[in-house]
C-alpha cells in the first residue's frame, strides 16, 4: 500500500514524523486511516474518490478525528457507518439501512402470504 500511503500524505491526510534513522513514523490514528484508505482502495475506489471523500470528512468533522470515523464501501459508495444511520460520503445523502428494509420486507411478505391464504 505505498502509494496509498504517498497519496494520503500527498493530500496532507497522514502526517509522518521522521525517526531516528529518516524512516517515516505515524501516529496511531494515521494507521488506521492507511488501513481504512487501503480497504477501500482493495474494493477498486479510485484513489482520487479516496482522498476526496477523507478531505471532505476531514472538513466537516472537526469534532473527531477521522480514524473515529467508520467507513464502508457499498454499492460503489463511500459510506459512514453511524449507530442508527449510513450516508454517503461524497453526496451526503442519507442511505437505508439493508437489514431493516430486507426485515420489513419479510414482514410485509409473510403478512401478504397469510391474508391470501385466509388466515390475517
Amino acid at each position: 500500500p505505498r502509494s496509498t500511503i504517498s497519496g494520503l500524505v500527498a493530500a496532507g491526510l497522514v502526517t509522518p514524523h521522521l525517526g531516528k534513522r529518516r524512516e517515516h513514523r505515524f501516529s496511531f490514528q494515521d494507521a488506521v486511516l492507511i488501513r481504512t484508505a487501503h480497504s477501500l482502495r482493495q474494493v477498486r475506489i479510485s484513489p482520487g474518490r479516496v482522498n476526496r471523500a477523507l478531505r471532505r470528512l476531514r472538513d466537516s468533522c472537526r469534532d473527531r478525528p477521522l480514524s473515529a470515523v467508520r467507513l464502508s464501501a457499498v454499492a460503489g459508495e463511500i459510506v459512514v457507518v453511524e449507530s442508527e444511520r449510513q450516508w454517503e460520503v461524497e453526496t451526503g445523502q442519507l442511505r437505508p439501512d439493508a437489514s431493516r428494509v430486507r426485515q420489513r420486507v419479510l414482514n410485509w411478505d409473510s403478512h401478504v402470504v397469510r391474508r391470501c391464504l385466509g388466515k390475517a
